[in-house]
């Protein structure tokens, strides 16, 4: 119940909630398996439950950094469809040669507080690395790279 009305409400689930979903669904996919997560742990508490479990830390990890004015925008063209509930994406990125990235369907976030905790968690991880793995760092050309 509780998730149903955070969502009705626009709010994201708590981190228990999540971590429990993330756990439960990876818990069922064969050791052997690869798999990408994207848009999760999107905060250091998050990121310490996936390791901590044991059952799903994960071989390697990425972070990839954007120049926030591209995030922004690509935030603000996020639109939801009224008559099937899916996400899409209205706002096209082109910088020059550097950056091609047209109209796409990506989940639906919030906007602002998005790219302040993708921040947040992106110095959280300055430097972690964790027994058997390590956190791979990418910065995209006209980014700030948080472990630098």
């Amino acid at each position: 119940m509780e998730c149903r009305e955070s969502i009705e409400r626009g709010k994201l689930l708590n981190d228990s909630i999540v971590n429990q979903l993330v756990v439960t669904k990876l818990s069922s996919i064969p050791r052997e398996s690869n798999y990408i997560l994207d848009g999760y742990p999107r905060k250091s508490t998050q990121l310490l439950h996936l390791y901590s479990d044991g059952v799903c830390a994960p071989n390697i990890a990425a972070f990839i950094h954007l120049p926030d004015e591209i995030v922004i925008t690509k935030a603000l063209g996020r639109r939801i469809c009224e008559d099937c509930g899916f996400g899409y994406n209205v706002n096209s990125v082109s910088i020059g040669t550097e950056y091609d990235m047209p109209a796409m369907l990506p989940s639906v976030d919030g906007v602002c507080d998005r790219v302040r905790s993708f921040s947040h968690f992106g110095v959280q991880c300055k430097g972690w690395q964790h027994s058997g793995s390590a956190l791979h760092t990418h910065t995209v050309p006209g980014s700030t790279c948080v472990s630098q």
